[in-house]
């Protein structure tokens, strides 16, 4: 793409069209194509569909459809809460007939298993990055009121993602008791935190992110087990779980902090979507059925 065109961007702005960009996707694109924001606007307005995307690239060589897709996907990594984007660019990638070698990535976009999984966890992340920014937030309340819904949510969605049925609740409050983690106490000393400056936002910050996704974790295992797995093995997954979150919430910290207020934006934005979308509700099946869970006395 030598010289940009309007029919360029648009062919880079497709696997977009149901997602609304944030600000810094927006200055990439504004930047990358040397274009206005009233222009960008224009475009992201214009009912660009398949037929036309094909027409378009019809002609074009394989570097320039390569390009393209680069393109596409340094927008996405713009967005650091990433869920729902790679079904996007798989698609935009096979209209493109782009090699799954040659997309950037370290699996097999094309490759629905190998897709899911990567997808599972980038929501694990971004629901913990929402987490924490949340828990660096000076309120006074307690985490476990701000929390719980989030982590219910993030439950809901790895589990549609592999369409196995979960009761979000039960199934949170579950890996909470089976944990041994006081829920009361957790409160308590996290809404003591957050009334210290500085330091006690980045704790709580991190005990936000680390419970998040150590829960995220588990819910990934236990679906991958088919809903076997005994409340010991659950507490040992969640003690593991939560060192290794602590470990990439210190990677993460200085951009969450910096970068909070944006993530709570996007997580709402995110929240809309899903409230608009024909998503089928999850029911209690497999909790209910399992005897390894759930206590019978």
């Amino acid at each position: 793409m030598k010289e940009t065109n309007n029919n360029d961007i648009l062919i880079v702005l497709f696997p977009f069209k149901n997602f609304e960009l944030n600000g810094a996707q927006k200055e990439y694109i504004i930047g990358s194509f040397e274009i206005t924001l009233e222009l960008l606007n224009e475009l992201i307005a214009t009912n660009f569909t398949t037929d036309e995307l094909k027409k378009s690239i019809a002609n074009k060589s394989e570097d320039e459809k390569l390009e393209y897709f680069k393109k596409a996907k340094s927008i996405s990594e713009k967005n650091i809460l990433l869920i729902g984007s790679y079904d996007n660019l798989a698609k935009f990638g096979k209209l493109l007939d782009i090699p799954a070698d040659k997309t950037g990535f370290d699996f097999n976009i094309y490759d629905k298993a190998a897709s899911n999984d990567n997808e599972a966890t980038q929501i694990i992340r971004s629901y913990s990055i929402i987490s924490a920014a949340l828990g660096f937030i000076p309120i006074p309340i307690p985490d476990l009121v701000v929390l719980l819904p989030i982590q219910v949510g993030m439950v809901a969605n790895i589990s549609t993602l592999y369409r196995f049925n979960i009761n979000s609740d039960r199934f949170v409050k579950m890996i909470i008791g089976a944990s041994g983690v006081s829920i009361i106490g957790k409160s308590i000393a996290s809404l003591g935190m957050k009334l210290i400056p500085i330091l006690g936002w980045a704790i709580n910050g991190a005990l936000a992110f680390s419970t998040t996704y150590a829960i995220g974790i588990i819910t990934k295992k236990y679906i991958d087990a088919n809903g076997k797995i005994d409340k010991e093995s659950i507490k040992e997954i969640y003690k593991n779980s939560l060192a290794e979150g602590k470990v990439e919430f210190n990677k993460l910290k200085d951009i969450i902090l910096e970068k909070k207020d944006e993530i709570i934006k996007e997580f709402n934005k995110m929240r809309e979507r899903k409230e608009n979308s024909n998503n089928s509700d999850i029911n209690e099946e497999n909790i209910e059925n399992s005897e390894d869970i759930n206590d019978k006395k």
